[in-house]
Order: structure tokens, then sequence, then C-alpha cells
């Protein structure tokens, strides 16, 4: 194995390498982040940009996001120790409460105010001591952003914002995308623009820079603020929360970070090239153009009996590999390789002389003199029909058992209608029309209740649900009236019994009449 000084003297040899340390992508980030995408994302922006003339206007340009804080230390510290030293301890809580902070900025450089959003029910007036002005508190069962503290927050946001109309970049969050928010923000002259999921690692500015260091400052202030305090309990409580948050929020929110931020994502300056091609190599595996999808689409869907290769051949050896399968072909099994297309009237008249199965090199010979010029990289599903011999009487057992319990047949079920796509799939303006349909009622199949009518007591029963309409006396699932038996409270159909709506009397089904 190669060594140490192996490793410097290769490292000296090639200068342009260095050792760093990987970041880990999630796999949906590394799909999402693609050259379509983000060609998408950025044609919508600028035609957003130009429809609110605000292309130049970087005072009006604002992008909020939320940062979970826990009320501890977030990374472990560099300490000096001794050499040799296998113990080396921080006392402080492993596990603490989280709370989320609301940071808004503008491609400007100017940053609203935060809110803090806190994990409990009841609001303390010492929870607000020491936090950046102009700051507000919200309580919340889990700690995090909801639907309604966000409207809030808009109206808190109202009061900092320039007047007139303003865009607002926000990510995806399910607390974000609801119509009580879209009203809120037209009512305050704030139009919403969603970014694609998975994808604000690259495009929103307060991920890319402004919370890059976010924790660092956390943890170097609270260590400066256990060492002031002398807290032997190594502890942060809410009260004190803003002691903390001051200063780091005074050094994240500086001019030039938040502007910087704005920059490399390409928003302010507009410009798509910031984006280097080398962000969207991770997707390159997966990536699929739009004239290959409408391409592969069509093919798919040229045909219902065409299926890929893969499928059929693990299909054909799942039935032949079973013995007890009446299309069992062991002794002959049948390999189909691309491009040949088996028909089976041609099988069909190969096998009337032999009246057995065909052998792989018969039905190969058959197939390519029937179909030379197919070269599609899928076939049809045909149904082959394997010729055997009369069972004997040993197999007459088996032939009776096979018709008690046949084998499954597994069929390969396809979607017929595609799955509706999220919200913030691609980049969306927000607007009320993209709620409408999704927040109408689905309609619900409501069954009607006993019903006492007019004519006839509650034993008769009316409604819509055939699921639980089923007859004692005919077996049958019919919607019709319906009445109950007073003995065992078994529902039987008015017409199967001789009984109309007029006959209001107590009834007893005939199994229970004597």
């Amino acid at each position: 194995m190669a060594g140490y000084d192996w490793y410097k003297s290769f490292l000296r040899r090639h200068n342009n390498l260095s050792q760093r340390k990987a970041q880990n992508l999630n796999p949906a980030r590394t799909q999402k982040l693609n050259p379509a995408i983000a060609q998408d994302h950025f044609n919508k922006l600028e035609s957003v940009l130009d429809k609110l003339d605000i292309k130049q206007s970087p005072e009006r340009i604002f992008n909020i996001d939320e940062k979970g804080c826990r009320l501890t230390l977030h990374h472990n510290q560099s300490v000096l120790a001794a050499k040799g030293s296998r113990r080396v301890h921080l006392i402080c809580n492993e596990h603490a409460e989280n709370c989320t902070v609301v940071a808004c900025v503008s491609a400007l450089g100017y940053a609203i105010p935060p809110m803090i959003i806190f994990k409990g029910l009841r609001l303390k007036e010492s929870y607000k001591n020491n936090l950046p002005h102009g700051s507000t508190v919200e309580m919340a069962i889990k700690g995090s952003m909801t639907r309604e503290i966000f409207v809030r927050w808009l109206q808190h946001f109202s009061k900092f914002k320039p007047a007139g109309r303003v865009l607002l970049i926000l990510d995806g969050a399910s607390c974000h995308l609801d119509i009580s928010v879209v009203d809120t923000a037209e009512e305050y002259e704030i139009s919403l623009y969603c970014l694609p999921s998975n994808t604000t690692h690259e495009f929103q500015p307060l991920d890319k820079a402004v919370f890059r260091a976010f924790e660092h400052y956390w943890d170097v202030e609270l260590l400066r603020y256990w060492e002031k305090y002398s807290t032997a309990s190594k502890t942060l409580k809410k009260d004190n929360f803003g002691k903390i948050l001051d200063p780091v929020w005074k050094q994240c929110m500086s001019i030039s970070n938040i502007q910087s931020g704005f920059k490399s994502t390409g928003i302010f300056p507009f410009d798509p090239s910031v984006i280097p091609e080398v962000a969207f190599a991770p997707s390159m595996l997966t990536f699929r153009s739009l004239d290959e999808t409408i391409e592969q689409k069509n093919g798919n869907d040229s045909s219902g009996d065409e299926l890929p290769l893969s499928v059929l051949a693990k299909k054909i050896k799942r039935t032949s590999s079973r013995p007890g399968c009446s299309h069992s072909t062991e002794n002959a099994p049948l390999e189909i390789q691309p491009p040949i297309s088996v028909k089976k009237d041609t099988l069909d008249e190969k096998a009337n002389d032999t009246k057995t199965s065909l052998s792989k090199k018969e039905t190969e010979s058959v197939a390519r003199e029937h179909d030379t010029t197919s070269k599609s990289p899928k076939i049809k599903v045909l149904d082959i029909t394997v010729i055997k011999p009369p069972p004997d009487e040993a197999n007459c057992n088996t032939n009776k058992f096979r018709q008690l319990l046949p084998t499954p047949d597994f069929v390969i079920r396809r979607q017929v209608t595609p799955r509706r796509k999220a919200i913030n799939y691609k980049a969306q303006l927000l607007k009320r029309d993209l709620f409408s349909e999704r927040s109408s009622p689905k309609p619900t199949k409501t069954k009607q209740k006993l019903t006492n009518s007019e004519h006839a007591s509650q034993n008769c029963r009316k409604g819509s649900d055939i699921s639980d309409w089923m007859c004692s006396i005919c077996a049958e699932e019919r919607v019709e009236d319906m009445r109950r038996c007073a003995v065992c409270h078994s529902w039987v159909h008015e017409d199967c019994v001789g009984l109309t709506a007029d006959d209001v009397e107590e009834f007893v089904c005939p199994n229970c009449s004597p």
C-alpha cells in the first residue's frame, strides 16, 4: 500500500490537486438541479421582474428563509490538549430545544427585523429582551413556521417594506403554499415567487451566503456567554436568547454579505450565467432532455401491448420456472432476444406436426424468417400456446389441485393518468388560481341516516352507498328501501318480503318468525 511519504510526494508532483472535504448532497437535490429546471427558473424570474418593472430596483426584491437554531452548541469545538489524550470533553447539553429565526433581506443589502418562533404556547415578555431592534416573537407547538404564523409575518413585513409592489422570493415549504397566504400578500402588494423544490442551495440568497456561517458565529458567541456569566450548567434559556442572537445577527447581516448572496444566485444583477456548469454535473446521470422524454412517451403509448425486454424476460422466466404452472416450459425454454418478434400463428403451424413444445433453435429460426426488418428494442407480448401431450393418471390430482387454487397471473399494471405535479415542482409566481382547484373539497359519498320517513319507522333505510345494501334474503346488493329485523337486526329489501312504505308495524324477518 502507498504510504504517507508517497502521498506527500504525489501532491508535490501534482500542484493542481488539493485535499478537500466533500459536501453531502441529497439525491433529490442531485436530480432536481439540472439545466432544464435552471433555465425555466431564470426565464420565469426575468419575466416577473420585467412585468413588475423592478429589474433595476434592488430595494424591491426580497428573499425570506427560516433558520433552525438550537439553544446549545451546533458543532464540536476544537481545543488544545496534551498529546496522546484519548478523552477530551466539553460539558454542555447534547440535545436542546430548537427555535426558528425568520430572516428577510433585500437585494440592496437591507435586513428586515427578524421573527423568533419559540416552542411552547405561552409567550413571556422576557423572551423579547435584548433582541435586534424591531424583532417580534411568536409561539408554536413545535417551534417551527406554520401557515397562521406566516400570515402574521407578512403583516410584520409590510411595516418595513417600501411603498408599492415588491417581489418576495421564497422556498416551497408547505406553510408558504396556501390560499390564505396569497390573499394576505395581495392585500399588502406583495408578489410571491416560489423557487423550484430541492434547488434552494443554489438559487436562494440567504442559503448561499448569509446563513452559511450562522452556526459558527452562534457557537463562538455562546462560548463567550458561558465564560462571561460562568454558568456551571452550560445551558441557555429563552430569556437570554437575545444576548446571543443580537451579535450573531449583526455579523451575518452585513450589507456586503447580503449583496453577495443575491449576486451569486444571479438574481441581482440578473445573470443566469453565474451558475457554473459544474453545478449541474451530479444531475447528468439522470438528466433527460425534453425531446427524449417526449419521444420515449410516444414510443410507450404507441402500442398498449409493448413492454421493455427486461420486464418481459423476467415475466417469462418467472412463469416458466414454476413447475406446477400450466405454461411451464422446462423441457423447451423459450428465450426471446431483440429484435425478434414471435407470432402465434407461425408457431402453431410449426407445432401442428409434432404436437410438442418448440425448441429454442426452431423458435429463433421461424421468428427471423417472418420478422427480419424490425429494429425496435421492444417486442409485443404475444399469447404463445405450448402444446403438451395429454395428462396421464399421475397428473390428475395435480390438475384438480390447480383448478382449486389457480396460479396467480402477474399482470403489469400501468398508470393511466399521470400524477399531478406539486406547486413547487418548478418555479412559480404564486397566484390565487393555483390553489382554486386544489382547495376545492373532494366529493365524498355520504350515507343517509336512518329515516323515520313520514310513512315508515326507523327500521327503513335509504341511501346511495352500495357497499352496505346486502339483503339477507336475496343475497344481492341493490339500493332500495330496506327493513331491519327486530330480532336478528339483519337488513332485507322490502320487495323481498312483500312490504311497502305504508307498512309501519314492527318487522320480523322470515328466518326469525315462527
